[in-house]
């Protein structure tokens, strides 16, 4: 999963650079939007950072997966 606003992200797409391994698992590549924003209290700015792992964890995609092993 990446955003693209990502800096750490920058090459987004994965799975045409690995080949599934010997029980099948492959990369799958999945955009998602980190919407996450600088609490006001630490940055009065209150701006976005679409690295912080916080955002990650709350899309709706990382949450259905996550939901599937729970």
């Amino acid at each position: 999963m990446a955003d693209r606003r990502d800096v750490v992200a920058v090459e987004a797409k994965l799975a045409d650079d690995y080949e599934a391994n010997d029980q099948g698992v492959k990369v799958i590549d999945m955009p998602v939007i980190n919407a996450y924003k600088s609490p006001l209290d630490r940055d009065p700015a209150n701006k976005p950072n679409f690295h912080k792992s916080y955002g990650y964890l709350r899309t709706p995609e990382l949450s259905n997966l996550v939901r599937g092993f729970v």
